[in-house]
């Protein structure tokens, strides 16, 4: 199933219901892990994704929010923290799409991108030294997939990459 820009509102209204969901404290349908961390994953049947991260705090009110999105879900989640008023809120922007780019000059956190990405190319790359709190992370030679055709080794370390940069953002 190919995505089409009118899919853009869907996914955001789906991601919005997912996300208000978890922040009053419903379901968490994800992993837990230590210090009372709670993972929730809103997973709709087409290819962007939205991820928050949530450590609640003793009144449950939420205090530190990361939302981690890829590709269209990087668009999905910047308008998701737009429609909740939740800027600036920290990202993990994973292979972004253009569409993003408003949202990701104003919002801290990181994102990586390949240098051979068809979608998020160099001067796009360069517009976002404007946001002083934004990591950029660049993966040479890497694809939208952050794949680095015919190097499974380098592809490796490109994920590894991906990992340092959520660990980092997860526990400043």
């Amino acid at each position: 199933m190919s995505l089409q820009p009118e899919d853009e509102p869907h996914l955001a209204d789906e991601a919005l219901t997912a996300v208000e969901h978890f922040l009053r404290g419903g379901d968490r349908g994800g992993d837990r892990g230590g210090e009372g961390r709670a993972v929730a994953r809103h997973n709709p049947p087409l290819e962007g994704r939205v991820a928050v991260r949530h450590n609640p705090p003793r009144d449950r009110a939420p205090q530190r929010l990361l939302f981690v999105s890829k590709s269209l879900g990087t668009v999905v989640a910047a308008e998701v923290a737009r429609r909740l008023g939740l800027a600036p809120l920290r990202h993990l922007w994973l292979t972004p799409l253009p569409a993003a780019l408003p949202a990701m000059l104003a919002a801290p956190g990181a994102v990586v991108v390949g240098t051979d990405d068809p979608f998020f190319d160099a001067g796009d790359v360069r517009a976002l030294a404007a946001n002083p709190s934004l990591a950029v992370h660049t993966v040479f030679g890497a694809n939208h997939s952050l794949l680095i055709p015919g190097d499974h080794r380098a592809s490796l370390a490109a994920l590894a990459k991906v990992c340092a940069c959520c660990e980092a953002l997860l526990d400043p």
